[in-house]
């Protein structure tokens, strides 16, 4: 059984931490408590009859490392406490409806395309099971006219962001719109170079 009341109370500890407000001499105390947060919720989620292989994971994932790439100044680490803000906001709504229908993915590394946003929104398909990511019909046709403008430049990467799959993958999920392509996605936007 979940502990909701653990959760709730390690919830108001970040809610209420002295590095929300910019405090960095409180940051180590403020990653020690957002960990035992996740933890806690982790614990919660694989109660959840449909966790296992749901791709629920990444947002654990996500977070942590967030918090990991904070302290090396990336060009976009301005977006790094808005995230864990954006973050809270989901853990809040389990706590209050024991619902976890959707997160926002956040990437750091490299190996992205330079058209894309380096948060995604993750919605839950009910019917699968799964978490997918949502993208507008603009970033689609976006980051396909990148991939291809590539590929005409150099010719297609065996794998990665300009690989073959992955351009037919994005023309394929621009065709069918499922399952879930949408008109307007409100999340930040965080472009590659930050």
């Amino acid at each position: 059984m979940a502990d909701i009341d653990k959760l709730r109370r390690l919830h108001d500890i970040v809610k209420d931490h002295p590095a929300r407000l910019g405090i960095e001499s409180s940051w180590d105390n403020y990653v020690a408590v957002w960990q035992e947060l996740l933890e806690t919720f982790h614990t919660a989620l694989k109660e959840e009859s449909w966790y296992k292989g749901s791709g629920a994971w990444i947002f654990f994932h996500d977070v942590n490392e967030s918090i990991r790439l904070y302290k090396q100044k990336k060009p976009w680490s301005w977006f790094i406490p808005i995230y864990l803000e954006v973050s809270l906001s989901y853990i809040h709504r389990y706590i209050e409806t024991g619902q976890f229908k959707e997160f926002q993915a956040f990437y750091g590394g490299s190996g992205m395309l330079r058209s894309s946003n380096r948060v995604t929104l993750m919605r839950f398909d009910e019917g699968r099971k799964k978490f997918y990511p949502c993208f507008t019909k603009k970033e689609l046709e976006d980051e396909i006219t990148e991939i291809k403008e590539y590929a005409w430049a150099h010719g297609f990467e065996r794998f990665g962001p300009y690989s073959r799959e992955s351009l037919e993958w994005r023309e394929e999920l621009l065709v069918k719109g499922e399952p879930c392509v949408v008109d307007h996605l409100d999340v930040c936007w965080v472009p590659y170079g930050g």
